[in-house]
């Protein structure tokens, strides 16, 4: 792995591309030479460039520009099985600065889970525990940071109401006929 890759795993990773980069980083003049380096019409970028780049990702900089520390970096991270990392016995922790990039989860895929599963649950409930846990996830677009007491407030309302052991005729899919 080149340090090209690894910027491109750790931007997706973040979700950003190399505009909203240097608009986090306050550089305007840096998303130009991000976007030289990924397209790859620079192939040996300054250290000094990719420094910012590198605390914002609590990255070595040497990660960006050698490719055994983009391997190890990336694998250090998650970023790449251990197949790809070609370097198991050596410590790879000490391409690593301070903390992790924060995985964050892709909305596109886990929102139809979250909300199939919502749907599944909701299904083999009666209507007013159903509205109550409606009003329970209204309060959570205003406080996200609650998600878990709001998860067990609705837990708690499923098991006082009983309502979980009892499927409702809706909760299967139609047979079709």
């Amino acid at each position: 792995m080149d340090g090209r890759t690894l910027l491109q795993l750790l931007m997706e990773q973040s979700r950003e591309n190399p505009n909203s980069l240097a608009n986090k980083l306050k550089n305007r003049s840096l998303q130009s030479q991000l976007q030289r380096f990924l397209d790859g019409r620079t192939s040996n970028p300054r250290a000094s460039t990719l420094q910012p780049v590198a605390q914002h990702y609590h990255v070595d900089v040497a990660a960006f520009l050698s490719a055994d520390a983009a391997s190890k970096t990336a694998s250090a991270l998650g970023l790449t099985g251990p197949e790809s990392a070609g370097h198991a016995s050596e410590d790879s922790s000490a391409y690593r600065t301070s903390s992790p990039v924060p995985i964050r989860p892709r909305p596109e895929s886990d929102v139809t889970q979250v909300v199939t599963s919502l749907a599944y649950l909701l299904k083999r409930l009666d209507p007013q525990v159903r509205r109550a846990i409606g009003t329970l996830l209204e309060g959570l677009a205003d406080r996200p940071e609650d998600g878990e007491l709001t998860a067990s407030r609705i837990k708690a309302l499923i098991d006082a109401t009983g309502n979980e052991a009892r499927p409702r005729s809706s909760a299967s899919p139609p047979s079709g006929k």
